[in-house]
């Protein structure tokens, strides 16, 4: 029970300040999934990493000095679909993109894949508008 609190949480942050995309590779003509979540409370972001895994960055824009640090999660490639199964059923605005995006995201790493089967999926992302 405990955990589905915690997904809910997680899904609520991504919901409201988080983005679900497919990522394009700029060498090969790839796409990567990636959830990323940034705030300047690094206690949210903490919090994100604890529960749901992933990675943080940190950026400090030199020309605001005045501005906060802004602090993002993320979560890219193989991991996005052990994230996404987590947080799907608990999503509201963000959910038609994350049931696109999770069976592509099963697909990283595995050979062979069917190339259409991922244009397709990628296709189907792009009309998604939100």
């Amino acid at each position: 029970m405990q955990n589905k609190v915690l997904y809910a949480w997680c899904a609520g942050i991504i919901d409201g300040e988080g983005s679900i995309f497919l990522e394009k590779a700029k060498i090969r003509k790839q796409h990567r999934p990636s959830v990323t979540v940034a705030n300047t409370d690094y206690r949210i972001i903490l919090k994100l990493k604890e529960v749901l895994g992933g990675g943080i960055l940190l950026t400090k824009r030199r020309d605001r000095p005045n501005h906060l640090p802004c602090w993002t999660w993320y979560s890219k490639g193989r991991s996005v679909a052990s994230v996404l199964e987590k947080v799907t059923p608990f999503l509201v605005s963000k959910k038609e993109k994350a049931e696109v995006i999770l069976p592509f995201a099963k697909t990283v790493g595995k050979k062979p894949i069917d190339d259409d089967y991922r244009s397709r999926l990628v296709g189907k992302f792009n009309k998604i508008i939100l």
